[in-house]
């Protein structure tokens, strides 16, 4: 009777694991997949029902190129397979919803080009088999490189980004080597990226000063051309405006007018102008004060002995941040004589784009173009 019991639970057991077997099934198989050579190759393979007791493993040409892949654990591809650079083989998805993609970056035609197929294994073996699909990479003459990634730039950086760039060589015997510049001046070699390859990467931190620039990757050996090269770009690049208050004052003395002019580099240019006195806003409705149409030029007429020292601020916004800088205004108090102009104080004070702007209170001593 005990025995019967038994067996009756170990029909059950496997007739249960028979029948989560079959509700496998591939939300997503590999296809036919063709590259040229040096670009990233991703092998597409999804399973749905998965469970804790399943795992997954890619085969190449009939053998297993990865460790044995959990549902909610990844492994470096193990090289088995006389793979040059197995680090240039990784298995990236959503695992947790059965997502276990095979990505080859770097693709070498020798290495690379050849049959595959993903395999689902339960802990008493196979139980899921992917179509077998071909990675073909295409090859290309020396005369084609160097390749330089990314291939395609954003619209817009903001500075601070950094960019990820890379250069990639093949078929040339021997292999040449490769250096970066930006605006046609050479700058560190850059990193390679595999021992055994001339490949190079380089990250950039961007700055206001790469607005325009061109990063080139040069080849250089006597396999090639001299002329051999890649680029990227130009870039755009978004920062914060650098300002800077010039005074343009002659015999400035009482009754006189001075004129200050704000003088902004940035990109996207500044949405708006502010112009404070003392760090208050001016007042249009004195009729004291005039703005030239874009709002760069500020004129302050009828002056008298009450505005020596007064500081003149110009702030300018755009979306990336904000920016101030100050001139201090003085009054002569002797006319006569010759035509004298007085030495202002220059100072620049960058604000974090999230500060309050110490004039949006004021609309009258703002503005906008």
């Amino acid at each position: 009777m005990r025995r019967y019991g038994v067996e009756s639970a170990l029909l059950i057991l496997i007739g249960f694991c028979l029948a989560a077997a079959e509700d496998l099934f591939f939300r997503t198989q590999p296809v036919d997949t063709t590259v040229n050579e040096g670009e990233t190759a991703v092998l597409r393979c999804k399973v749905s029902n998965l469970s804790s007791v399943h795992y997954l493993q890619w085969v190449k040409d009939g053998v297993a190129i990865n460790h044995p892949n959990r549902t909610r654990n990844i492994n470096r591809l193990r090289n088995i397979c006389d793979v040059r650079e197995p680090t240039r083989y990784s298995v990236v998805g959503d695992f947790a919803h059965g997502e276990f993609n095979l990505e080859i970056v770097h693709t070498i035609a020798s290495e690379d080009e050849d049959s595959y197929r993903c395999i689902v294994f339960d802990d008493f073996g196979p139980v899921l088999f992917s179509s077998e699909v071909e990675l073909t990479v295409r090859t290309q003459s020396a005369a084609s490189y160097p390749v330089c990634l990314p291939t395609t730039v954003r619209d817009a950086y903001v500075a601070g980004d950094v960019l990820h760039t890379e250069c990639l060589f093949r078929n040339a015997e021997p292999l040449p080597e490769l250096s970066w510049s930006r605006n046609n001046r050479r700058v560190s070699a850059g990193e390679l990226i595999y021992p055994l390859l001339p490949d190079k990467k380089r990250d950039w931190v961007l700055t206001a000063e790469d607005d325009g620039a061109v990063i080139t990757c040069q080849a250089t050996g006597p396999a090639i051309s001299d002329s051999q090269a890649c680029v990227i770009g130009p870039l755009v690049v978004y920062y914060a405006p650098t300002v800077t208050v010039m005074p343009e004052i002659v015999d400035v003395s009482v009754h006189d007018s001075a004129i200050f002019t704000c003088s902004v580099v940035a990109n996207p240019k500044p949405d708006a102008y502010f112009w404070q006195t003392n760090r208050n806003p001016i007042d249009l409705s004195t009729g004291r004060y005039s703005l030239s149409a874009n709002g760069e030029n500020l004129t302050i007429s009828q002056l008298t002995i009450f505005d020596d020292g007064f500081i003149i601020t110009c702030i300018v916004e755009n979306v990336i941040g904000q920016t101030s800088a100050s001139a201090v205004l003085y009054i002569l108090e002797a006319p006569a004589g010759p035509s004298t102009q007085r030495n202002v104080t220059v100072t620049e004070t960058p604000e974090r784009e999230d500060s309050e702007p110490s004039t949006t209170s004021a609309p009258a001593g703002t503005a906008r173009t």
